[in-house]
């Protein structure tokens, strides 16, 4: 009889046990979609605070737009911290690291082509494309 009342404390605790391991599951899941939900409706300011930076150095917005170089280094090494995904089909600028970099004489006298690519139906910029 005492054998059967400790298997009985010990199957219920296993059962609490994995009732709050599922409570945990289930508030971490709805927890990591909110937040995923949150970051997709950015509201329209913070869309425009945010392509600023980019959309400076356009001068088009129906084709690439030529910039210099350093502009262009600047561009990509931004749109690394901003998790924005990056093209670079320059032969002026490599990737050096976790950074862009260009060889000291090209930089402040060459030129690029410059263009950016939108996530669609929201109008944030979602990619960044250098090429010569």
């Amino acid at each position: 009889m005492d054998n059967v009342s400790k298997a009985l404390v010990m199957a219920g605790g296993v059962l609490i046990s994995i009732a709050v391991i599922s409570i945990a599951v289930s508030a971490f899941s709805s927890a990591s979609n909110l937040a995923r939900a949150a970051e997709q409706n950015m509201s329209s300011s913070q869309i425009s605070s945010f392509n600023r930076f980019y959309t400076a150095y356009q001068t088009t917005y129906t084709g690439p737009t030529t910039i210099r170089c350093v502009d262009a280094l600047n561009i990509l090494n931004r749109a690394i911290e901003d998790d924005v995904s990056v093209s670079n089909s320059s032969s002026i600028i490599s990737l050096s690291g976790d950074y862009y970099a260009a060889d000291s004489k090209d930089y402040t006298t060459k030129t690029v082509k410059y263009s950016l690519s939108y996530v669609d139906g929201v109008g944030k910029v979602s990619k960044v494309t250098i090429t010569d």
